[in-house]
C-alpha cells in the first residue's frame, strides 16, 4: 500500500505578515466559539488567490470579496488544531498536484501569478474588460492550472435539497466499494447492534462521518435506566453540533432508529439539519432521507423526543419514560412505519456518538 502522506509545513509569509494580518493577539478579535475543537489555540490557514496566465480577466474573481474592488491579497481562516492533519490530507487527496509537497508542485510556476504582484494590473484589466497578464508581470504561483480546469473540478452553488439528494444517490453507489476494514470500533457494551447493523449504517452515513470515527455509547437503557431526563443529562455536556446515532429495539425484536445531525437535547423548537435520516431493519434495512418539504428534524421536551414531523404526525416519537413510542409516515422523511405497528413498546434504547479514532 502507498506510504501515508507526511505533513510538511513551509511558510510563504513572514512574522511581519502575520502581525499585519492577524494583529498582536487573535483572541482580541476572533469570535468566541462554543465548539470543543477551539479549546486550545488554533492553526491559521492562509489562502492567496492567483491569476491564471494566458487568461483574460473580464470580471472580478470569486475571491474578490463579494465581487467588489479592491482585490484582497490573502484570506485567513482559523482551523481547529486537532483538524489540521485532516484538512491537509483532504486537500492532497482531493487534488495532489495542486496541494502536494514542493517536489510535486514545481509546475505551478508555469501557470499562475501571485495576486500580490498583479493587483494593480488586475484592477486595471477589470475596469477595462480586456487584456492579459502574460506580458505584464512575472511572479510566483501557488496553484496548478488544472485547479480551474472544468474537466477536473466544476464549481456550482447548490441548494440544501440538491446536496442531500446527491448524497442519497452517492450512498446507494457506495455499497459496491465499501471497505470492510473501516468498520468503527464500538466503545461500550451494546445489546442491540450487530455487525450487520454497522455495515448497513456505515453505507448510509454522510461521507464525512463514514471514515475515521468510532462509535461511543453515551446512553443505554440497560445501563442508565428508562427516562428521557436521564438521556438529556448524559448528553448535555456534548457538543451541540455532534452527530448522534439512536438505536431502538422494541418488544417484537424489531430494530430501528435515526442518524441525528445534532446531539439529543431539549429545545424550544425543532432543530437539526437535512443530514438527519430515519432507518429501520424491519423487515430489511431501509433508509429514509430528508425530502426537503420542511425542516422538522428533531424536537425535544421534558415529555417527549421526536424525529420528523408534518400534518400532525411524527416519523419517530418517544415518551418521557422511554417506555412507549410511535412511528408514522411524516412529511419530513416520507418514511414507512419503522416497526410492526405504529405504537410500540421499547425494550432497549442506545445512543452513540462519533469519536475521532486518531485520538484514541
Amino acid at each position: 500500500s502507498a506510504a501515508p502522506y507526511q505533513l510538511q509545513l513551509k511558510s510563504e509569509f513572514t512574522k511581519e505578515d502575520m502581525s499585519r494580518a492577524l494583529g498582536p493577539d487573535p483572541k482580541d478579535y476572533l469570535p468566541k466559539s462554543d465548539s470543543h475543537h477551539f479549546e486550545g489555540s488554533p492553526l491559521y490557514l492562509q489562502i492567496r488567490p492567483g491569476f491564471q496566465k494566458d487568461k483574460e480577466i473580464l470580471q472580478p474573481r470569486a475571491f474578490d470579496h463579494r465581487n467588489v474592488s479592491p482585490l484582497l491579497d490573502e484570506y485567513w481562516f482559523a482551523v481547529p488544531r486537532d483538524m489540521g492533519d485532516k484538512l491537509y490530507n483532504f486537500l492532497i487527496e482531493w487534488q495532489p498536484d495542486a496541494y502536494g509537497d514542493e517536489e510535486q508542485t514545481k509546475p505551478r510556476e508555469k501557470f499562475f501569478y501571485d495576486v500580490r504582484k498583479v493587483e494593480d494590473a488586475a484592477q486595471l484589466l477589470v475596469k477595462t474588460g480586456h487584456g492579459s497578464l502574460t506580458d505584464r508581470v512575472d511572479g510566483d504561483v501557488y496553484l496548478l492550472s488544472d485547479h480551474f480546469n472544468e474537466a477536473e473540478k466544476t464549481w456550482e452553488i447548490l441548494s440544501k435539497e440538491e446536496v442531500y439528494r446527491a448524497e442519497k444517490e452517492q450512498a446507494a453507489d457506495r455499497e459496491d466499494v465499501f471497505d470492510e476494514s473501516n468498520l468503527p470500533e464500538l466503545i461500550g457494551p451494546t445489546v442491540i447492534i450487530t455487525q450487520e447493523h454497522i455495515r448497513a449504517i456505515m453505507k448510509s452515513l454522510p461521507r464525512n462521518m463514514s471514515v475515521g470515527y468510532n462509535w461511543e455509547l453515551v446512553y443505554a437503557t440497560h445501563k442508565h435506566g428508562y427516562a428521557l431526563q436521564n438521556l438529556y443529562m448524559r448528553t448535555e455536556d456534548a457538543d451541540k453540533d455532534s452527530p448522534t446515532l439512536l438505536f431502538i429495539m422494541d418488544t417484537h425484536g424489531s430494530v430501528f432508529g435515526a442518524f441525528l445531525s445534532n446531539t439529543i437535547r431539549p429545545n424550544e423548537t425543532f432543530y437539526g439539519s437535512g443530514a438527519t435520516f430515519l432507518f429501520t431493519f424491519y423487515p430489511t434495512f431501509k433508509k429514509f432521507s430528508w425530502q426537503g418539504c420542511n425542516q422538522f428534524f428533531m424536537h425535544g421536551t421534558k415529555d417527549f423526543f421526536a424525529v420528523g414531523s408534518g400534518e400532525g404526525h411524527f416519523g419517530l416519537w418517544l415518551d418521557g419514560d422511554l417506555n412507549k413510542g410511535r412511528s408514522h409516515e411524516c412529511t419530513t422523511f416520507h418514511n414507512d412505519v419503522l416497526t410492526m405497528e405504529e405504537d410500540f413498546s421499547i425494550l432497549q434504547l442506545e445512543v452513540w456518538t462519533f469519536v475521532d479514532s486518531s485520538l484514541l
